[in-house]
């Protein structure tokens, strides 16, 4: 039985706790409910779920709350700051991850979660229970689940540090360790090294018990309930001999439904439904050529840049820019750590350039990694920006801002308040114009002397999630082709932004790019297909389709074609392929990871570099593998 000292600490805790590290007293039986899913915007149906689940929380005798992410619709932060303020009624402790909703199309970077919550990790003591919570992003850009190398690193770091005999390890986590989680193998691979007896996620608004890898999983309901009237949570009980899973819906006055009970003793490597697991084999066999690879202690969310010819630069998640050297891949310079870096650096008039989430625009040494110069946009700068051929760098912000500045000194040119969204892809110069989209629904042709709107196109969709915001336009023969998250191809004029054509023939989405000779784009379907359109015609013209088996697909990393005619892409699960530019012949594929690229661009050197998110930077001899 807990003693009133126990309890009486339990009450000293019971305001916000957070993300951060708390050891609570010693007792047999530990009881949490769990929170997921919420999907609160203020004044909703969601949110009036909440509230009427934290009342019967307060008053049903619980030790504390997991919220295991999506607890908002787009991570706004008028979202978070309603849910930070109704979690702050529990009278229990409570510790809370984001979940994808919250990172993938957060407004300010994902920022906002550790400005209300400190932290998008925890790790405390109950009993002899060590629960472990942290992120799975995907971060600011559709794709699978990814923990963070660095949250890895940490995740090994305080297991080994806290475990003993007799302790057993709850990991927790928005994603289940499977089917959706890029580097789960990576994750269980860590949790199996200690007694780890039940991880609990979200994400899939299902009551499951899973098997992840020999680790046997929960998947708590969302608390949205079915239908979205009924609010419900979910209850872990830990005693000495057993786990006991429950789900609690309002409809039914909050009263236990048993789910499962899972024994605390004896083999618990086949309980729960194993997860599908949806790994592809390469295509081909072979050996490739991979003259550099390098892998980084923190997650790398940006692409590659090159101030020179023997020197690679990019950024990292803990806020570094590093410059390695090719030739030796010694660290040459790094800056120091910071917020996560998102965009990818260029290079202008010989200075490295690159945007920060905190809004600022900076220039730095290419020799040494010193800042020249600075400048702050006004909101987080996660898009990619770029340099014209007089040395003048374009970049956007979250809220529709776009600048033109001087690369040498960053003097500000002109900026201007074109959209109402996060510009968040790379624009592409075509003479005088500038062609970008945002997540207001517009692509935009700005004159990029002056940056007035020459035109914008939008798709006619209400819903700001098919915005164009993700997309590099590819342009030729006075046409604009774009893919955007609406699954369809379209032509835009590039003279009056009036729309030439648009097909949803084949579900692309987000990753395409132009041939070299400029008579053709590539563009990834959602499935296993690479289709080539010709940009001569004024129809809809497919001159092939190559069938490269890389499955279901999401992410928005552009191919690239090298300079031999292979046109180079990857997939969700880091597998790369190459396929000839002029014939649709597939010609082979290897692993290259085990995560999405960022990035697949032709460095100086005539290398194919690509770079992971798992942090690990590599170069391919754009050569065809027999």
């Amino acid at each position: 039985m807990r003693s009133l000292k126990s309890l009486f600490f339990l009450v000293l805790l019971s305001a916000f706790t957070g993300a951060a590290a708390q050891n609570m007293p010693s007792y047999d039986t530990v009881r949490l409910a769990v929170f997921t899913d919420l999907h609160v915007s203020p004044g909703s149906v969601a949110d009036e779920n909440l509230s009427q689940a934290i009342e019967n929380v307060n008053r049903s005798g619980y030790d504390f709350v997991i919220v295991a992410g999506d607890i908002s619709n787009v991570g706004s932060d008028a979202e978070l700051e309603n849910v930070f303020n109704k979690l702050r009624e529990l009278t229990v402790p409570y510790y809370l991850i984001p979940g994808n909703h919250e990172t993938n199309w957060s407004e300010s970077a994902c920022q906002t979660i550790n400005k209300l919550w400190k932290n998008d990790r925890f790790v405390f003591e109950a009993g002899d229970y060590i629960f472990i919570g942290y992120s799975t992003g995907p971060y600011l850009k559709m794709g699978d689940g990814v923990v963070k190398k660095e949250d890895i690193i940490w995740l090994e770091q305080e297991l080994e540090k806290r475990y003993k005999p007799g302790k057993k390890v709850v990991s927790i986590a928005h994603y289940p360790l499977g089917e959706g989680l890029s580097n789960y193998k990576d994750v269980t691979s860590v949790l199996k090294k200690y007694n780890t007896v039940i991880h609990i996620n979200g994400h899939h608004h299902t009551f499951k018990l899973r098997n992840y890898d020999g680790i046997p999983g929960f998947m708590a309901m969302t608390m949205l309930g079915k239908p979205s009237d009924n609010g419900i949570y979910n209850s872990v009980v830990f005693t000495p001999d057993s786990i006991r899973i429950a789900r609690h819906q309002e409809k039914n006055g909050y009263k236990e439904e048993l789910g499962w009970v899972i024994p605390q003793n004896g083999d618990r490597s086949e309980i729960g439904e194993p997860m599908p697991g949806e790994y592809q084999e390469p295509m081909t066999g072979g050996s490739k050529v991979v003259p550099f690879s390098y892998q980084d202690s923190a997650s790398v969310f940006t692409g590659p840049c090159f101030p020179t010819a023997s020197t690679v630069v990019y950024g990292t998640s803990l806020g570094q820019l590093k410059c390695l050297d090719i030739n030796t891949k010694r660290v040459l310079w790094a800056t120091p750590e910071g917020p996560t870096i998102y965009s990818t650096p260029f290079v202008g008039a010989g200075v490295v350039v690159v945007g920060h989430v905190d809004g600022e625009v900076a220039g730095y040494n290419r020799k040494n990694g010193k800042k020249i110069w600075s400048f702050n946009i006004g909101s987080p700068v996660v898009g990619d920006g770029v340099a014209d051929e007089n040395g003048y760098g374009y970049i956007g912000g979250s809220f529709g801002e776009f600048v033109k500045f001087n690369c040498k000194n960053g003097r500000v040119e002109w900026k201007k308040k074109i959209g109402e969204g996060l510009i968040q892809a790379k624009p592409v110069i075509s003479d005088n114009k500038i062609i970008f989209g945002c997540w207001d629904k517009y692509l935009y042709c700005v004159d990029r002397n002056d940056g007035s709107v020459i035109w914008k196109w939008t798709n006619g969709s209400p819903q700001k999630l098919y915005s164009p915001g993700n997309v590099v336009p590819a342009v030729s023969n006075g046409k604009v082709f774009i893919v955007a998250p609406d699954r369809k191809m379209t032509a835009i004029s590039l003279t009056d932004g009036k729309e030439l054509w648009r097909t949803n023939l084949h579900t692309v989405r987000e990753s395409m790019c132009l041939s070299r000779d400029g008579e053709r784009v590539y563009a990834k379907t959602m499935n296993d297909v690479l289709i080539c359109v010709s940009t001569v015609s004024d129809d809809y013209q497919v001159l092939w389709t190559a069938d490269c088996k890389y499955g279901y697909e999401h992410t928005p990393c552009p191919p690239v074609e090298s300079k031999n005619g292979l046109v180079f892409l990857s997939n969700r699960r880091g597998q790369v392929f190459a396929v000839e530019g002029k014939t649709g012949a597939v010609k082979w594929s290897f692993d290259a990871g085990n995560s999405a690229a960022n990035k697949i661009v032709e460095g100086p050197d005539g290398r194919v570099w690509i770079t992971l998110i798992e942090g690990r930077i590599l170069s391919i001899e754009p050569m065809e593998i027999l």
